[in-house]
């Protein structure tokens, strides 16, 4: 897969999936309905189904992933290399192994198929994401080429650190130039 990508952008990120907009009217929904009256007080199903219903078909998982299972990711770069296209831009790919994992109440995991979109970014030496793509994983391999502008110095998986990773520091790795 390669993809033109000029720097940072947002294309249905899961943390915003749903969108700032959806979720501030679910909030508002909740105040408007349960605020300032008595029993019965809202609960949790009460938030998760009118988010389930704010979300399109394609995220309403999360909401599961998100509120009402224990949903852990195994997510790890396994190599990543640069190579100068032309002043200024560079081809950068980069392969990951991901593992979704649920674990039940005692704290016991298994793992589970990997049906979802997950960002794969570059970023510079101050850590900042130069680049970010959204990709669809369904399997545990991660096969990605972009092409970015800028200086990229690292690139990995969930860079920003946005799904909950047991070791989080191996899912990003100094870029190897070619």
């Amino acid at each position: 897969m390669v993809t033109k990508d000029w720097g940072y952008h947002h294309d249905g990120a899961q943390d915003d999936a749903i969108g700032e907009e959806a979720v501030n009217a679910v909030l508002r929904d909740l105040l408007q309905t349960f605020g300032g009256r008595g029993a019965p007080y809202p609960t949790t199903r009460d938030l998760t189904s009118r988010l389930r219903a704010a979300s399109p078909e394609n995220y309403r998982h999360l909401i599961d992933d998100l509120f009402e299972t224990i949903t852990l990711f195994d997510n790890h770069v396994v190599k990543a290399t640069v190579k100068n296209i032309c002043p200024g831009e560079h081809e950068v790919h980069i392969e990951a192994v991901a593992k979704k994992l649920r674990a039940d109440e005692i704290g016991a995991e298994k793992e589970i198929p990997l049906d979802d979109l997950i960002d794969v970014g570059v970023l510079d030496a101050e850590g900042n994401v130069v680049a970010v793509q959204k990709v669809h994983v369904r399997g545990s391999r991660v096969d990605v080429t972009m092409v970015v502008r800028g200086d990229p110095v690292k690139a990995g998986i969930d860079p920003r650190s946005m799904l909950i990773d047991r070791k989080p520091d191996d899912n990003v790795m100094p870029l190897v130039r070619e």
